[in-house]
């Protein structure tokens, strides 16, 4: 049941940012004709990933501290990160757990259609360079490299439509044609500093509900809320797994379910990199409830990448070859090393910002 809820709470958020996307690209316009092909540019950043169940998500504000608790938690080893996204995390949290935990410490770096992942916990990094068909795995502590050729770049899983579309196959009687109704409002938020960076706020909330359900689109009703800062003078790379969100996230159990999206979207995110994003939801189906699940993401020490920066994305000259990688995930990760399960919330955050957080 609970990974049946975490599943759905995937799927609104992706929702819910495929519905702020539409609406950005909507009040973008086409690009001007004449426009030349921007220079080569980038951004890196680190990136801490926590949750919970049934407690209000720490404020903006704690990245240094967080960073500097976790990364007392290195730990090499033979796991190499996910260029694409790395859901299950490298601190061996358990994301069904009510206990609230750090799941991930990341580094994150782009520049054009390069990207390398650092997972910091275990050391070790993974480069994709899709444009030469490449794929390179690092370990920063042995200091060797391992190297695979990778097919060429395909499309992207569709992401879930924020505009109405028919059900699938719908009958001639059937009313309504939609399984569920996903209704959205957001609105701006005072601005402020983030680890040194001036942002944008947005807030927002939504309910989600089912208008018809079937063998396939349970029955199931939630709220969300989320709040989500973005850094004025940083873009956001396309291949930002935020960014990407709605692709990545959508349980294969709803492909066969419509979505009716309904939004008032008076704080419309920009294209800019995001610093923070918590994201609290209520689930319900009959008469269990699950919730609030509890979501936040903090990003920190952002530099932007050029030209002079495409090294980082290159096999150092004093590695050495290594025959194979294995690619663990972190719950086997977790179980070789005890230190790294479970890191609560309580360990990173003393008393005082606890009884800040409660109010």
């Amino acid at each position: 049941m609970r990974i049946l809820c975490f599943n759905v709470w995937l799927w609104c958020a992706a929702l819910m940012l495929a519905c702020a996307g539409a609406a950005r690209a909507d009040q973008s316009g086409p690009a001007a004709p004449g426009v030349p092909a921007p220079v080569l540019t980038g951004v890196a950043y680190d990136e801490i990933r926590w949750h919970a169940v049934d407690i209000k998500p720490f404020a903006p504000g704690s990245f240094a501290s967080d960073r500097e608790t976790l990364i007392k938690r290195v730990s090499p080893t033979d796991r190499y990160p996910d260029v694409h996204g790395n859901i299950q995390g490298n601190l061996g949290a358990n994301l069904m757990s009510t206990t609230p935990e750090f799941i991930a410490l990341y580094r994150y770096s782009y520049l054009g259609d390069w990207i390398r992942v650092d997972d910091l916990i275990a050391q070790t990094a993974t480069i994709s360079r899709p444009d030469l068909g490449e794929t390179i795995y690092l370990n920063l502590k042995t200091k060797t490299y391992h190297s695979d050729k990778t097919p060429p770049p395909t499309a992207p899983m569709p992401a879930p439509s924020a505009s109405a579309s028919p059900s699938p196959n719908p009958s001639p009687s059937a009313s309504p044609s939609y399984n569920y109704l996903l209704e959205i409002n957001s609105e701006q938020a005072p601005g402020m500093s983030i680890d040194g960076l001036q942002t944008t706020g947005t807030t927002g909330e939504g309910n989600f509900s089912t208008l018809q359900a079937t063998a396939s689109c349970i029955q199931v009703q939630g709220s969300l809320t989320w709040v989500l800062y973005q850094a004025t003078d940083f873009h956001t790379a396309p291949r930002d797994p935020f960014t990407n969100f709605a692709n990545v996230t959508t349980p294969r159990m709803f492909s066969r379910c419509a979505v009716q999206s309904k939004s008032s979207l008076g704080g419309v995110p920009a294209p800019n990199l995001m610093l923070y994003f918590s994201l609290v939801m209520t689930l319900a189906t009959g008469p269990i409830r699950i919730g609030p699940i509890d979501a936040v993401t903090e990003r920190g020490n952002v530099v932007k990448l050029g030209a002079n920066d495409t090294g980082l994305f290159a096999i150092p000259p004093d590695f050495t070859p290594q025959s194979k990688v294995t690619m663990a995930n972190a719950t086997r990760v977790a179980a070789r090393n005890p230190s790294l399960t479970g890191i609560r919330y309580d360990d990173a955050h003393v008393e005082p910002t606890l009884a800040r957080n409660a109010r």
